[in-house]
């Protein structure tokens, strides 16, 4: 008879607490729920983070490259060779050459 009376005084607990047995699994599945989004969030943040990261970097070396450039503006050799590249310039005595498609 002593098993019989634990299980009775069981289900009258479970009975008397049915609200405290719902709200504990109701936290617990919205706490998962939670972390996960979170876990989403971070991961979804680092990307972002290391994009950024990658572009600071660029930028960095493109910035890098125009203070030399603006360091050698009085050097010749620099101005000639800017002319060469960006304009097409030939100095005198050279003979350029065009080629189509």
């Amino acid at each position: 008879m002593g098993e019989s009376l634990k299980s009775s005084y069981l289900k009258a607990f479970c009975i008397r607490s049915w609200w405290v047995i719902v709200f504990s699994t109701l936290s617990i599945a919205f706490y998962f729920q939670a972390a996960h989004g979170r876990t989403t969030i971070f991961s979804d943040l680092t990307s972002r983070l290391q994009e950024m990261e990658r572009e600071k970097f660029i930028v960095s070396q493109d910035q890098d490259e125009l203070a030399l450039q603006l360091q050698s503006e009085t050097d010749p050799a620099w101005v000639e060779m800017l002319l060469m590249k960006e304009l097409g310039v030939v100095p005198e005595g050279w003979t350029k050459v065009h080629f189509t498609k």
